[in-house]
């Protein structure tokens, strides 16, 4: 939307339309006062999803990827039990892909 009045007035459409799930994306750049109606796993999803907001009258809406993927995310902790170890080893097979190290620190005079 071009500005906050055209959100509003775009929010005001989805409300009438039955619509009350959506975030208006405030941060700067190519997406800013977006209106996001989703998140999903899969573009099937999100085109599934899509398919009913039609059958509701929405037809300005559009599927797009999201502009940024997390990429890595990292947990430092220090001086962790060995009861905490074994809950993150645990739960590590939850999550796909991660990785747990233990490794020497590198901050000089802490050991």
């Amino acid at each position: 939307m071009k500005n906050r009045t055209a959100v509003n007035r775009k929010v005001a459409e989805l409300k009438a339309l039955g619509i009350r799930e959506y975030f208006i994306v405030q941060v700067s750049g190519r997406w800013h006062n977006a209106i996001s109606l989703g998140v999903f796993k899969t573009r099937e999803a999100a085109q599934n999803f899509l398919n009913h907001l039609r059958t509701k009258g929405v037809h300005s809406a559009k599927v797009g990827e999201r502009a940024s993927k997390l990429k890595a995310t990292i947990f430092r902790l220090n001086r962790i039990d060995a009861t905490t170890a074994a809950k993150l080893t645990a739960m590590q097979k939850d999550f796909a892909g991660s990785e747990l190290k233990n490794v020497p620190c590198t901050i000089s005079g802490i050991h």
